[in-house]
Protein backbone atom coordinates (compact mmCIF):
# COMPACT_ATOMS: atom_id res chain seq x y z
CA UNK A 1 0.00 0.00 0.00
CA UNK A 2 1.78 3.15 -0.94
CA UNK A 3 1.23 5.62 1.57
CA UNK A 4 3.91 8.20 1.13
CA UNK A 5 6.30 9.48 -1.75
CA UNK A 6 9.18 11.08 -0.49
CA UNK A 7 7.68 11.65 3.27
CA UNK A 8 4.76 13.47 1.57
CA UNK A 9 1.56 11.68 1.32
CA UNK A 10 0.11 10.72 -2.23
CA UNK A 11 -3.02 12.53 -1.68
CA UNK A 12 -3.69 16.49 -0.90
CA UNK A 13 -6.82 17.99 0.62
CA UNK A 14 -7.35 21.25 -1.42
CA UNK A 15 -9.41 24.17 -1.22
CA UNK A 16 -10.00 27.58 -2.84
CA UNK A 17 -9.38 29.98 -0.23
CA UNK A 18 -10.57 34.10 -0.32
CA UNK A 19 -12.00 36.29 1.89
CA UNK A 20 -15.09 37.25 0.29
CA UNK A 21 -17.27 34.78 -2.21
CA UNK A 22 -16.98 36.49 -5.31
CA UNK A 23 -20.36 35.62 -5.84
CA UNK A 24 -22.63 35.96 -3.10
CA UNK A 25 -20.54 38.27 -1.15
CA UNK A 26 -20.43 35.56 2.27
CA UNK A 27 -17.76 35.75 4.77
CA UNK A 28 -15.43 33.12 3.10
CA UNK A 29 -12.74 33.28 5.67
CA UNK A 30 -15.04 32.30 8.23
CA UNK A 31 -16.66 29.34 6.58
CA UNK A 32 -13.02 28.26 5.66
CA UNK A 33 -12.06 27.87 9.15
CA UNK A 34 -15.23 26.44 10.24
CA UNK A 35 -14.82 23.59 7.17
CA UNK A 36 -11.16 23.20 8.31
CA UNK A 37 -12.23 22.39 11.31
CA UNK A 38 -13.92 20.03 11.44
CA UNK A 39 -11.73 18.36 8.31
CA UNK A 40 -9.28 17.89 11.32
CA UNK A 41 -11.72 16.77 14.14
CA UNK A 42 -13.42 14.08 12.24
CA UNK A 43 -10.54 12.97 9.56
CA UNK A 44 -7.15 14.62 9.30
CA UNK A 45 -5.74 15.14 13.15
CA UNK A 46 -5.56 11.25 12.38
CA UNK A 47 -4.75 10.93 8.87
CA UNK A 48 -2.31 13.81 8.83
CA UNK A 49 -2.86 14.25 4.89
CA UNK A 50 -1.70 17.39 3.27
CA UNK A 51 -3.52 20.40 2.84
CA UNK A 52 -3.31 23.17 0.26
CA UNK A 53 -4.99 26.21 0.19
CA UNK A 54 -5.17 27.39 -3.35
CA UNK A 55 -5.57 31.15 -3.44
CA UNK A 56 -4.91 34.39 -5.81
CA UNK A 57 -3.37 37.46 -3.42
CA UNK A 58 -4.68 36.33 -0.30
CA UNK A 59 -2.93 38.09 2.42
CA UNK A 60 -0.46 36.22 4.86
CA UNK A 61 -2.73 37.68 8.03
CA UNK A 62 -5.42 35.99 6.20
CA UNK A 63 -3.15 32.60 5.88
CA UNK A 64 -2.02 32.45 9.30
CA UNK A 65 -5.37 32.61 10.98
CA UNK A 66 -6.15 29.21 9.16
CA UNK A 67 -2.59 27.37 9.22
CA UNK A 68 -3.02 26.85 13.28
CA UNK A 69 -5.95 24.40 12.40
CA UNK A 70 -4.24 22.35 10.77
CA UNK A 71 -1.65 21.33 13.47
CA UNK A 72 -0.33 18.04 13.11
CA UNK A 73 -0.27 18.05 8.79
CA UNK A 74 1.87 20.01 6.08
CA UNK A 75 -0.80 22.54 5.33
CA UNK A 76 0.32 25.74 3.25
CA UNK A 77 -1.26 28.41 0.72
CA UNK A 78 -0.20 27.56 -2.64
CA UNK A 79 -0.66 31.22 -4.81
CA UNK A 80 -2.08 29.91 -8.24
CA UNK A 81 -0.79 31.56 -11.29
CA UNK A 82 -2.72 34.56 -13.20
CA UNK A 83 -3.90 32.05 -16.11
CA UNK A 84 -5.98 30.18 -14.28
CA UNK A 85 -8.43 33.10 -13.27
CA UNK A 86 -7.95 34.66 -16.79
CA UNK A 87 -11.14 34.69 -18.95
CA UNK A 88 -9.82 32.33 -22.18
CA UNK A 89 -9.05 34.13 -25.40
CA UNK A 90 -11.94 32.34 -27.67
CA UNK A 91 -14.24 33.06 -24.40
CA UNK A 92 -17.59 35.70 -25.25
CA UNK A 93 -17.85 39.21 -24.04
CA UNK A 94 -18.85 38.83 -20.32
CA UNK A 95 -22.13 40.97 -21.41
CA UNK A 96 -23.15 38.01 -23.47
CA UNK A 97 -22.66 34.98 -20.93
CA UNK A 98 -25.83 32.94 -20.78
CA UNK A 99 -26.78 33.00 -17.36
CA UNK A 100 -24.59 35.45 -15.86
CA UNK A 101 -26.41 36.72 -13.06
CA UNK A 102 -26.57 33.40 -11.77
CA UNK A 103 -23.15 32.69 -12.56
CA UNK A 104 -19.87 35.37 -12.00
CA UNK A 105 -16.53 35.43 -13.40
CA UNK A 106 -15.46 34.20 -10.22
CA UNK A 107 -17.36 31.26 -10.20
CA UNK A 108 -16.50 30.44 -13.80
CA UNK A 109 -13.27 30.63 -13.12
CA UNK A 110 -13.17 28.34 -10.55
CA UNK A 111 -15.16 25.01 -11.92
CA UNK A 112 -13.00 25.82 -15.19
CA UNK A 113 -9.70 25.42 -12.46
CA UNK A 114 -11.13 22.45 -11.02
CA UNK A 115 -11.95 20.90 -14.20
CA UNK A 116 -8.77 20.96 -15.84
CA UNK A 117 -5.71 23.41 -14.39
CA UNK A 118 -5.93 21.84 -10.46
CA UNK A 119 -4.28 18.58 -12.54
CA UNK A 120 -1.53 20.52 -13.36
CA UNK A 121 -0.62 22.30 -10.03
CA UNK A 122 -1.05 18.98 -8.14
CA UNK A 123 1.33 16.84 -10.35
CA UNK A 124 3.79 19.72 -10.35
CA UNK A 125 3.55 19.19 -6.49
CA UNK A 126 3.81 15.58 -6.48
CA UNK A 127 0.46 14.07 -5.60
CA UNK A 128 -1.79 11.57 -7.42
CA UNK A 129 -4.80 12.06 -5.53
CA UNK A 130 -6.91 14.98 -4.44
CA UNK A 131 -9.60 15.67 -2.27
CA UNK A 132 -11.50 18.89 -2.93
CA UNK A 133 -13.06 20.36 -0.07
CA UNK A 134 -15.15 23.73 -0.70
CA UNK A 135 -15.54 26.52 2.32
CA UNK A 136 -19.20 25.38 2.93
CA UNK A 137 -17.91 21.73 2.96
CA UNK A 138 -18.44 20.06 6.35
CA UNK A 139 -17.52 16.61 7.85
CA UNK A 140 -20.19 15.73 10.25
CA UNK A 141 -18.95 11.93 11.30
CA UNK A 142 -15.59 10.61 11.71
CA UNK A 143 -13.44 8.60 9.17
CA UNK A 144 -11.77 6.24 10.68
CA UNK A 145 -9.31 5.13 7.52
CA UNK A 146 -6.93 6.73 5.06
CA UNK A 147 -9.28 8.01 2.03
CA UNK A 148 -6.03 7.51 -0.16
CA UNK A 149 -4.74 5.02 0.91
CA UNK A 150 -7.56 3.31 0.55
CA UNK A 151 -8.22 4.49 -3.16
CA UNK A 152 -4.35 3.65 -4.25
CA UNK A 153 -4.76 -0.11 -2.59
CA UNK A 154 -7.63 -0.75 -4.76
CA UNK A 155 -6.77 0.71 -7.80
CA UNK A 156 -9.50 4.21 -7.48
CA UNK A 157 -9.13 6.87 -9.44
CA UNK A 158 -12.49 8.73 -9.03
CA UNK A 159 -14.97 8.85 -5.91
CA UNK A 160 -16.97 11.38 -5.04
CA UNK A 161 -19.49 12.14 -2.21
CA UNK A 162 -22.24 14.81 -2.12
CA UNK A 163 -24.80 15.43 1.13
CA UNK A 164 -26.55 18.47 0.77
CA UNK A 165 -30.15 19.90 2.02
CA UNK A 166 -31.51 21.60 -0.89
Amino acid sequence: MAASHSGRSLGVITYLAQDRHSSYGRDSLGMLKRSVSSLFENYNRRAKDDVLFFHVGLNASVQQSVLPLCAGARARFLELEAHHFQTPPDAPPFERWKQRDRYSAGYRHMIRFYTLGIWEVVRAQGYEYVMRMDEDSILWSPIGYNMFEFMASRGIEYAYRLAAWE
